[in-house]
């Protein structure tokens, strides 16, 4: 799998900031409501980057394995969409499916299919909100990995 990267996140990679890895599923209706997914979606990017980092939404779009996403495609990802974990993205590319929200087994897989040689994850973040308030950022890895793909 070679993810399509935004061209935010490849010039992040490029010049080794740190890039953060989003799921999808919560901002779809498969976890929040509108406009609350809107809204989690916003807040958890500004976090991310208020941290100095660049958040990267994964998902499938249109058959094909994206790692970030411009702001004109945050759109897509808030409505219907059908869950992706890792053991389903090569159905949903197969199938070309037009959004595929991802679970954090899928976001992972991409995000460490991300770069060719090394992949530096900083932190893999799961936002949680509850009845339209953020109330936890998570950061679920804490240090800074290279791993050779």
């Amino acid at each position: 799998m070679k993810p399509v990267l935004s061209a935010e996140v490849a010039a992040a990679i490029a010049d080794g900031r740190p890039v953060v890895a989003m799921e999808s599923t919560i901002y779809s209706h498969l976890g929040l409501p509108s406009p609350a997914n809107r809204e989690a979606l916003d807040r958890c990017s500004a976090a991310i980057r208020g941290g100095g980092c660049v958040p990267a939404v994964t998902a499938i779009l249109d058959g094909v394995v994206r790692l970030g996403l411009t702001e004109s495609e945050h759109e897509r990802i808030l409505g219907p969409a059908r869950k992706v974990a890792e053991r389903d993205i090569a159905v949903a590319v197969a199938q070309k499916w037009d959004f595929g929200a991802t679970t954090v087994s899928a976001a992972v897989s991409i995000a460490a299919a991300g770069e060719s040689a090394f992949l530096q994850l900083v932190a893999l973040v799961v936002c949680i909100v509850v009845q339209n308030s953020l109330v936890m950022f998570r950061p679920i890895l804490m240090r800074s990995l290279r791993i050779p793909l």
